[in-house]
């Protein structure tokens, strides 16, 4: 689906995969996205800076002591004090450290903690602004908005009564089923199988999931009667296929739905046991199954269960299943063809033939291929369906080519399908046994899980293995890659080709699974021939059930940014929580420590070290004053508007002398006086 021919929804949503709460998505256009991303950066990179206002004062607070140190201590505790950044402070605990390392002892070993906390910090927030668009990002997951609706399958005339319109209505359905299924196998290819497996091209980066990974079992029992599947048995099981996890229709736990596909396939040998081998016999109704015939033509004939007139519930043709012509062998156009025939159990007005009693099972959908070859290879084959090892053409008496042991292998295959809500699940069976009007008996879907496994079952029922035949055909093989174009040569292929074509064939019904989910939300609409689009045959919903699923489809879109409410509401929380604590732990904390009495020299500490207050001192001791706020963050002259000297107007030896340095001020009972001494760190200080 092209995210050009849709849009997608922008606003605040609920991813209900993650929950109701961590689901909570906002999705924005790219130029809004990655605005909010740098404001989300900004905001951390603040709060680091504030991070590093509260383990600044912390610290200060620690060290604080009444014990006699020495200038370096304190000139550490001023920087501490001075509020700087963290890089600012980082850059002035190395200047301190490199100042004084032939003046005092061990000046960067003392040092080196505090520079360690600051570079911690500074990482730390770095880290968490680099990284907050992924921790805030819900991979991308948008909800897809678009033209919604099923392809209409209205009730077959007869052939001789089409009109105009009905040819347009069929040009559009062949036009959509092909593109379709061709879309199916591609997307299998590049996205579920091969060398492309987990692939990061931008086709596999649509669903909310790349591929639907199922259990593959390849010695499987066989499904059908003993001794019918002489070379094994494969059996893919997908597992439940949940409805929002795997599919993207976004609701809550309570309304999704699971269903699950077992396919379970058996090589035959369908010349050896169940043909007549050629013949000149020309059998009643032949004209339904004989290809293109020559005068003199030979037949074969293969019995694997009477032939069906498809849409007649089980009018028999013939009593064989499948003839084929030496001169269709001859004059066919492809190197590999396939036909198939089916048998639903529950449904035998789509049954093209009815299974040999070896073959027949009531719980499952039974699908026979037929693969025929017009192809040499330039190794032997050993693999039972495409098993070639008669020699062929000969260069200098060696062979150089290995034709089919067989004119038609065949591979018997069952599918069986089982539905569940979020407590019970049907037992497995044939996709006919329910419809979707007629869900399981046994299982109660609410009236949200009803339109899902409504559209589900509709899903399953374009993916089952007859239609896909039915478009693909021998498109569908894996083995075409190995063809050397229009030679009718093919490389060697391994003995377990069979078993990767089946793997194939079920991935396509997967990834069919994923593409109708995504097409139902949001149908192209591409002309299928001059003047008519799909659009016009696309029947849209109109019950609520069914337009809630068409606005809940989700995608990955790499067009849109994605952000979890949560993680945003977090980060941002915490950033400004940072924030408001830095700039009101000081004044919070000196109010503890007045009223409970505790760490008076800290706070007397904290007020000493600040740069105004230091300001006041070195002032004060040149005469310039008197001041009042001396316990406050700016202190002030008690004069108005007093104008104090610019170093520039004063004695410059006045700097150098030991005046300035006079004590102003002393320690004494709750607060500052005016005694000639200073408190006891500032002596140590000066």
């Amino acid at each position: 689906m092209s995210e050009n021919s849709s849009s997608v929804f922008v606003g605040i949503w609920v991813n209900h995969s993650k929950g109701s709460v961590i689901g909570l998505t906002l999705t924005l256009p790219p130029h809004y996205g990655n605005i909010l991303i740098s404001v989300l950066a900004l905001l951390i990179g603040w709060a680091g800076s504030h991070f590093w206002g509260v383990t600044s004062f912390a610290l200060h607070q620690f060290r604080g002591t009444t014990t006699k140190r020495d200038a370096l201590y304190h000139q550490q505790q001023v920087v501490l004090r001075s509020r700087l950044s963290d890089t600012a402070t980082l850059y002035r605990l190395w200047e301190l450290a490199w100042a004084w390392k032939s003046n005092t002892r061990a000046s960067f070993r003392r040092t080196f903690v505090l520079a360690l906390i600051v570079f911690v910090n500074i990482s730390a927030f770095l880290t968490a602004g680099a990284f907050s668009s992924r921790v805030t990002s819900t991979d991308g997951e948008v909800l897809l908005r678009g033209y919604c609706g099923l392809f209409d399958h209205r009730t077959p005339k007869l052939f001789m009564g089409w009109s105009d319109e009905d040819w347009s209505y069929v040009d559009a359905l062949f036009f959509s089923s092909y593109n379709g299924y061709r879309r199916c196998a591609a997307y299998t290819r590049a996205c579920y199988s091969g060398a492309f497996k987990d692939s990061d091209v931008t086709v596999c980066n649509t669903f909310t999931v790349q591929a639907i990974m199922s259990k593959v079992d390849r010695a499987a029992a066989c499904p059908y009667q003993s001794g019918s599947c002489p070379f094994g048995a494969i059996e893919i099981d997908s597992g439940m296929i949940n409805s929002d996890k795997h599919l993207g229709i976004n609701a809550p736990r309570k309304d999704q739905v699971d269903v699950r596909k077992i396919f379970t396939c058996a090589p035959i040998r369908a010349e050896a046991d169940y043909s007549t081998g050629w013949t000149n016999e020309s059998r009643p109704s032949r004209e339904y199954f004989v290809p293109d015939s020559l005068p003199g033509d030979l037949y074969k004939y293969y019995n694997i269960g009477p032939s069906l007139l498809f849409g007649s519930y089980g009018f028999t043709i013939s009593n064989y299943t499948y003839v084929a012509s030496n001169a269709s062998v001859i004059l066919a156009e492809q190197a590999y063809t396939i036909n198939h025939f089916a048998s639903f159990p529950q449904r035998l007005n789509e049954s093209t033939f009815s299974p040999l009693p070896e073959f027949q099972r009531q719980d499952a959908d039974v699908t026979l291929l037929f693969l025929g070859k017009s192809i040499s290879y330039t190794g032997p084959v050993l693999d039972p369906w495409f098993a070639a090892q008669t020699p062929g053409a000969k260069l200098l008496g060696a062979n150089v080519a290995w034709n089919p042991n067989e004119t038609n292998s065949a591979i018997v295959c069952t599918e069986q399908y089982q539905f569940c809500n979020t407590t019970h699940c049907s037992t497995p069976s044939g996709l006919y046994k329910f419809t979707d009007q007629a869900p399981p008996p046994d299982v109660e879907f609410n009236t949200n899980q009803l339109a899902s496994y409504r559209l589900l079952w509709t899903f399953l029922y374009y993916m089952r293995l007859d239609f896909t035949l039915r478009i693909l055909r021998h498109e569908i093989l894996l083995a075409n890659q190995h063809v050397y174009g229009g030679f009718r040569m093919s490389s060697a292929l391994p003995e377990t080709q069979w078993q990767t074509e089946i793997e194939n064939m079920f991935n396509v019904s997967m990834a069919g699974l994923q593409l109708n989910a995504l097409g139902y939300a949001a149908h192209e609409n591409p002309e299928a021939r001059p003047g008519i689009h799909l659009h016009e045959f696309v029947v849209q919903p109109s019950t609520k059930e069914e337009k809630y699923i068409c606005k809940n489809q989700k995608i990955r879109s790499s067009n849109y940014i994605s952000f979890n409410v949560l993680g945003l509401a977090i980060a941002s929380s915490i950033s400004l929580i940072i924030i408001l604590l830095n700039l009101s732990l000081p004044t919070f904390v000196a109010w503890l420590q007045m009223k409970w009495h505790r760490g008076n020299v800290a706070r007397m500490s904290w007020i000493e070290d600040d740069i105004l207050q230091m300001q006041r001192i070195a002032l004060q001791g040149k005469g310039v004053g008197p001041w009042q706020g001396k316990m406050d963050a700016v202190p002030v002259t008690i004069e108005y508007g007093m104008e104090i000297p610019r170093i520039e107007d004063e004695d410059p030896e006045f700097w150098h002398s030991n005046e300035m340095f006079q004590p102003l001020t002393s320690l004494s009972g709750d607060g500052w006086n005016s005694s000639p001494s200073l408190p006891q760190g500032m002596r140590s200080f000066f």
